[in-house]
């Protein structure tokens, strides 16, 4: 039987973990009777979408991301849609899309599955046409996710302070929702829309998502008092926030939501600006992912 060939485009900005021994990691780990394979860095001058286009043009079998949940983001932009197949290795700060699709987070042990992989057909959502495929939102996670961005350090000890600092100063906002058609009109610290369950880190925002239901999850927080925060944090790390009482929840496949003015967003991570509508929309079974 011919071996596959593996592309890995590594980040090695990407927050978390080290990865200066990741090419000898690699040739301990990768079966060579089954596979050939290329490492790539991304480099300062490098675009995601013109590696993995090089890789499809000399007919890699497999492109896997290695880094967080931005370079996941970036791969599988460009393969959501082919028939050719990815993978991760989870090397970021937060890591949430792998630790949903029970990727481990050990390096060597996620090479390893790599040589014994399950094929999962998964869901992606495009917000204003631009594809993710773990979680977005609007409202304080946006604001967050900007400031973790521009910050001198990663990790998931950066991100608390970060929203330690901020919590107590950001107002919510009224947003409306059309969500499969029938309208909310709602007061919201944060929304967040996901084919994935959580942040990452096991910070789950939405206990019942599935990546391959069809459906996005829309999770609505709305405004709480500071003496709550113990509680929505409690239940958030014991997967059992959609009980809270400042949680509203709800399944879709098209969703817009409209709010007064543009400003910040998040999609995987990374932090941009779109306007006062954002519409969302799933892409069912689009992406070749290898669990």
């Amino acid at each position: 039987m011919a071996k596959q060939k593996i592309y890995f485009l590594v980040n090695p900005i990407s927050g978390g973990k080290n990865k200066d021994n990741f090419h000898s990691l690699v040739n301990a780990n990768i079966n060579s009777d089954l596979y050939d394979y290329d490492i790539e860095e991304w480099g300062d001058n490098d675009s995601v979408e013109q590696m993995v286009g090089k890789a499809l043009a000399k007919n890699f079998d497999i492109i896997v991301a290695a880094g967080g949940d931005g370079t996941v983001n970036q791969v599988a932009s460009q393969l959501a849609g082919t028939e050719k197949l990815m993978g991760i290795i989870p090397m970021g700060s937060g890591n949430g899309f792998a630790r949903h699709n029970g990727i481990p987070m050990n390096t060597e042990k996620a090479l390893q599955l790599l040589n014994r992989p399950t094929l999962k057909k998964v869901d992606t959502v495009l917000i204003n046409n631009q594809r993710y495929v773990n979680v977005a939102g609007i409202g304080f996670d946006a604001h967050i996710g900007y400031l973790f961005a521009t910050a001198a350090s990663r990790g998931f000890k950066t991100y608390t302070k970060i929203v330690m600092k901020e919590l107590s100063s950001f107002k919510p906002e009224n947003y409306t929702l059309t969500i499969d058609g029938k309208e909310y009109q709602e007061d919201a610290f944060l929304i967040s829309v996901t084919n994935g369950s959580q942040w990452g880190n096991n910070a789950t925002i939405a206990p019942h998502a599935s990546t391959r239901d069809g459906l996005m999850d829309v999770v609505v927080m709305k405004p709480f008092k500071f003496y709550d925060v113990p509680q929505l944090a409690l239940q958030m790390f014991s997967k059992s926030i959609d009980k809270n009482i400042h949680i509203l929840s709800f399944k879709a496949s098209n969703v817009v939501i409209q709010r007064n003015n543009k400003g910040a967003v998040h999609f995987d991570g990374e932090p941009a600006e779109m306007g006062a509508e954002i519409s969302f929309k799933i892409d069912p079974a689009s992406l070749n992912l290898l669990v």
